[in-house]
Formats: C-alpha cells, sequence, structure tokens
C-alpha cells in the first residue's frame, strides 16, 4: 500500500487538498447563506472581467487566456483575481 501511494506522486494529494477545501467551503457556506449571493457576485464579475480583459487584448497587446485555472482564479477572488492575473502576465512578458 505504501509503495501504490509514492508511486503516484504528488496529484493525490492535491487531489485530496482540494476536496477538503471544498467541503470546508461548504461547510462555510451553509452556515453563512448571505456569503453565497455574495460570492456568486464577486465570481460573476470576474468571468465579465475576464471576459472583458481577453475581449480587449487585441487593442491592448496582451490577455489573459480564458482557461480552467485563469476561470478558477476568477470565479475565486473575482475581479481582483483577474487584476492580478493580468499584472502577473504583464510582469512575466517583460
Amino acid at each position: 500500500m505504501l509503495a501504490t501511494l509514492s508511486s503516484n506522486g504528488i496529484g493525490e494529494y492535491l487531489l485530496f487538498g482540494a476536496f477538503a477545501f471544498i467541503v470546508f467551503l461548504l461547510i462555510l457556506l451553509f452556515r453563512n447563506p448571505r456569503l453565497l449571493g455574495k460570492w456568486a457576485l464577486s465570481g460573476g464579475i470576474g468571468c465579465f472581467a475576464l471576459w472583458g480583459v481577453n475581449a480587449l487584448s487585441t487593442f491592448m497587446g496582451i490577455g489573459v487566456g480564458i482557461n480552467l485555472w485563469a476561470t478558477g482564479i476568477a470565479v475565486i477572488l473575482g475581479f481582483p483575481g483577474v487584476a492580478g492575473l493580468l499584472i502577473l502576465r504583464v510582469c512575466l512578458h517583460l
């Protein structure tokens, strides 16, 4: 059993950590339902901002690609997450 855990690598631990985080968020949301509305609004604004940055990328010359990670950051962190992605993209582009 120990050999199988060590041969699969860190992916299982990341998957377990993500599952534990999702369970923690669900418990938090059931304890405070108003938080769900705020989180949904923030996620919607973040997704709209990500779409806007992607749409304006031809005029700005730099943009953030829409993929699983960028969308996840936009949904979880909202507009500040998209701004952070754009700042990281600008800093790493130079």
